[in-house]
């Protein structure tokens, strides 16, 4: 009778593991975002979910016409299925992670402006930057891409990933009317990790901050030959691993968002980007949250209100984007709320094939030009 409530036991528990697994990915979605839109590791789940309620039946229906079964036999199976699932389960982790890094690639879309969420039929072929057609390193994927338009061209900065020295680099393409694009050159290379280019301008001349989290530091570049050569200013923060950093000027201020982890947002002021930083009082401005804290993008103005990007990365990296209205924003205060207005840009939906973690978009005389990666 004790083993048979011990074998009793562990079915129960499988029963509402299971039903914990098919439930949670559709309920963290509506919580999250009012609607539902699953993506790989929720489906990955839900799968696991199901198959514990069908290996619960179909044993239940075994013990009861074979009754000659042991009890010994029934905990073989049972540890049997459990081993199984945990090696399925470890193999699909390994294989979502390496892929998850090795695919990003960068497309282009055209949005209408009175109605971000409505995609206009272009000319745009997608991707519209990818490993293969970077020629003058051997790349492995694109990511973060940063929109600028100079002098009626467009320029997207964004990260090559050096599959040779394992690292990131900074690289550009080029663009007349923001449909067709070409890749230049790589334009930025350190010995360490470089990616996320927030490229701004100031005094008449173009500055970059590319996340460089392995030096410890936000360093600032200045154009000495725009868009090609880049010149080491300074460094604006140091002593930090700082994350996805994003500056601007807003008010007679300039400033400044950056992480140190996926689930929390720091915000820092100055009165030039030469000038020192000093830290917001309400730091961090969001604490473990990794739905809606890193940068996923420079800060976009529409109809004089600011606009935040913030990267959901739960329960995986690049699981998806949220949009965020900056209500207050200065020395002693910080206030936002997300809009619902604008799509929460997410795997498995119109913009990307199953994931998304950064984006750029800027104003053109008839629609939106937005860029993001992709995989």
């Amino acid at each position: 009778m004790k083993n048979k409530n011990i074998i009793s036991v562990f079915y129960i528990s499988i029963l509402l593991l299971a039903i914990f697994l098919i439930i949670f990915p559709f309920a963290h979605d509506y919580i999250s975002w009012k609607q539902i839109n699953l993506g790989k590791i929720d489906k990955m789940l839900i799968y696991i979910g199901i198959s514990n309620i069908i290996f619960v039946f179909i044993s239940s229906i075994c013990i009861k016409y074979m009754k000659n079964i042991s009890i010994k036999i029934q905990l073989t199976i049972f540890i049997s299925y459990l081993i199984i699932s945990t090696i399925l389960l470890f193999n699909y982790s390994i294989h979502f992670n390496k892929n998850n890094r090795a695919i990003w690639k960068i497309a282009s879309y055209q949005l209408e402006k009175t109605n971000l969420s409505k995609l206009i039929i272009s000319k745009i072929k997608n991707p519209i930057i990818q490993a293969e057609d970077i020629n003058d390193v051997k790349a492995e994927f694109t990511a973060d891409p940063f929109l600028i338009k100079h002098k009626n061209e467009f320029y997207t900065f964004f990260e090559v990933f050096n599959s040779s020295t394992k690292k990131g680099e900074i690289g550009m393409a080029s663009s007349r009317d923001g449909l067709q694009w070409k890749y230049e050159k790589v334009v930025l290379s350190e010995s360490f990790h470089l990616s996320f280019p927030c490229v701004f301008t100031w005094n008449g001349s173009y500055y970059m901050i590319p996340e460089s989290a392995k030096s410890k530091s936000i360093r600032l570049y200045k154009s000495i030959d725009f868009p090609y050569s880049w010149k080491f200013e300074k460094s604006i923060l140091d002593r930090g691993n700082y994350l996805d950093n994003i500056i601007f000027k807003y008010k007679n201020l300039w400033w400044l968002f950056t992480s140190t982890s996926n689930a929390n947002l720091y915000l820092y002021y100055s009165k030039s980007p030469l000038d020192p930083w000093k830290s917001h009082p309400k730091n961090p401005i969001k604490h473990d949250d990794a739905d809606a804290s890193r940068m996923a993008g420079n800060i976009f103005i529409k109809n004089d209100s600011l606009i935040r990007f913030a990267q959901d990365d739960y329960p995986n990296y690049g699981n998806g984007i949220r949009s965020f209205y900056i209500n207050t924003i200065d020395s002693m205060n910080y206030k936002e709320t997300e809009i619902t207005t604008i799509p929460n840009f997410r795997g498995k939906d119109k913009f990307s094939l199953n994931g998304v973690h950064s984006i750029s978009i800027l104003e053109t005389s008839k629609s939106y030009l937005l860029i993001l990666d992709e995989y």
